[in-house]
């Protein structure tokens, strides 16, 4: 989606996966979605508890599964996505991960996927929407708004799209860019009072980051 007016971000999404060891347990993963499933896995489940993005759904999921997290099967080790998921490969834990992060470590950790999010079928309580957006001028007197909009224009240009749609790890595509747009709103991102002359004057420091000006930018801005 493209970045509206309203301070919606520019969203490209990536999502997560119900992760452990392969056993008894992996076509249950494949049938039911993320929440039944957390209530179906008996064995334990090894959480970031970081106050992460990821570990703040890890506790929707169980909210919504009415799951109460606790008692010896559950166990918090307070660390990052990757520590997470070498330590669930190690135990035979069952982990909620992020896909890039999961992807990148793979052939390290000894896991498979049982539940993933609804870009491959899975539940929508799995989506996992990145954004970005420029901090206000308004607010904040000392911050470059026109190079950070220009940088929001590049990112959700063809060319920004493509070049997050083509990176991978492992040989697998880490993102799932969304923010293309056949007829772009091109005003949503020139500030106020701020001229497409004098945003090619910048983009002549910049040329990679400001692409949109020269190529995207109506003539008559």
């Amino acid at each position: 989606m493209r970045r509206q007016s309203s301070g919606r971000d520019v969203q490209r999404l990536r999502h997560r996966r119900a992760r452990g060891r392969p056993g008894r347990n992996q076509r249950d993963g494949e049938r039911h979605g993320g929440v039944r499933h957390y209530r179906r896995v008996g064995v334990h489940v090894r959480l970031q508890g970081d106050d992460s993005g990821t570990n703040k759904k890890e506790l929707i999921i169980w909210d919504e599964s009415g799951v109460d997290p606790s008692g010896k099967w559950y166990r918090e080790i307070g660390k990052g996505m990757g520590d997470t998921l070498v330590q669930a490969g190690q135990s035979g834990a069952y982990t909620l991960a992020d896909r890039g992060t999961f992807l990148s470590m793979k052939n390290d950790v000894e896991l498979v996927i049982h539940v993933q999010g609804p870009l491959k079928g899975g539940p929508v309580i799995l989506k996992n929407p990145y954004g970005v957006m420029a901090v206000n001028p308004a607010k904040y007197s000392d911050v470059n708004y026109q190079a950070a909009m220009a940088y929001i224009g590049f990112l959700t240009s063809p060319q920004g799209q493509s070049m997050i749609e083509n990176y991978t790890a492992n040989g697998s595509q880490l993102f799932f860019p969304n923010a293309i747009s056949e007829t772009p709103n091109f005003q949503q991102y020139v500030p106020q009072g701020y001229s497409a002359q004098q945003a090619k004057s910048l983009s002549k420091r910049d040329k990679q980051f400001l692409y949109w000006v020269e190529n995207e930018v109506p003539a008559n801005y």
